[in-house]
């Protein structure tokens, strides 16, 4: 790939995160297609996460680390914001500080855009860690189109998988919503061009409704889920009848969200 640095700034909220957050940052290190700037979010953990942030940017010496220190916690929507204001690049990554990305993530991703210039909004598939996971595809395949309709009745796109141009006029939802969905519903209901590659760039390394995560408060994500429904509908993206639609199938997914965590706790 060549030597010249990917334009993208990389934006990782930080929240108690000392376990994780060093293989987060060397996954995006660890780049073929180098990217111009990495930008740590501290979310005011108050647990001595920003000095452990500090320490690794000091052991890592690499200059493109940049850490930001909020004074207060305000969930990860406000902690990406936050880097999107300081980024100085014109396309934006972003990445949770338990996840991690495929090498080749940059240079395929970027790649694809660069071919597909009418496209702002680019992500693809991810999955969850494990040991000998196939190779990555040489070919990416053909991107599939991303509708507002479709996200309503399922969010496929993890925030790790995300590159998307920093002038988009919008920005995450706060801390009583969903705010990557609000974000990617807000995006796609203005008809901005948004595409999904079918190729596997990123990873997880608990499922999404784990008991751990953020997610494991399932209830409460039902709810945010909802509230970003509702703002829908407010701002008149949405019809009545596709918003209770969309909400009713919902709680239905809800409702086997539960089932599927009370499964795992009993077994």
């Amino acid at each position: 790939m060549t030597a010249t640095r990917a334009p993208v700034s990389v934006i990782i909220p930080c929240f108690r995160c000392a376990d994780t957050i060093e293989r987060a940052v060397r996954s995006v290190l660890a780049q073929t297609w180098p990217v111009a700037e990495i930008i740590l979010v501290e979310d005011g953990s108050g647990d001595g996460t920003l000095d452990t942030l500090r320490a690794l940017r000091g052991r890592l010496a690499d200059p493109r680390l940049r850490v930001l220190a909020l004074p207060d916690n305000g969930g990860p929507g406000v902690a990406r914001n936050a880097g999107w204001e300081q980024a100085t690049q014109p396309w934006l990554a972003f990445l949770d500080a338990d996840d991690a990305w495929h090498p080749r993530k940059i240079e395929l991703q970027l790649g694809w855009l660069q071919s597909n210039p009418e496209v702002v909004l680019c992500a693809h598939e991810t999955t969850l860690w494990r040991e000998n996971l196939p190779a990555l595809s040489e070919t990416i395949g053909d991107a599939r189109v991303i509708t507002f309709r479709a996200l309503l009745f399922r969010d496929f796109i993890p925030t790790r998988s995300v590159l998307m141009r920093r002038d988009v006029p919008l920005r995450f939802g706060d801390a009583n919503v969903a705010e990557d969905l609000l974000l990617w519903l807000d995006i796609t209901s203005r008809s901005y061009p948004s595409r999904l590659l079918p190729v596997v760039l990123a990873y997880s390394f608990r499922p999404e409704f784990s008991a751990g995560g953020f997610s494991g408060a399932i209830w409460e994500h039902e709810k945010r889920e909802l509230e970003c429904f509702t703002r829908c509908y407010r701002r008149k993206s949405i019809r009545i009848f596709l918003y209770a639609a969309a909400s009713a199938f919902s709680i239905l997914k809800f409702l086997r969200r539960v089932l599927a965590v009370s499964g795992r706790r009993m077994a």
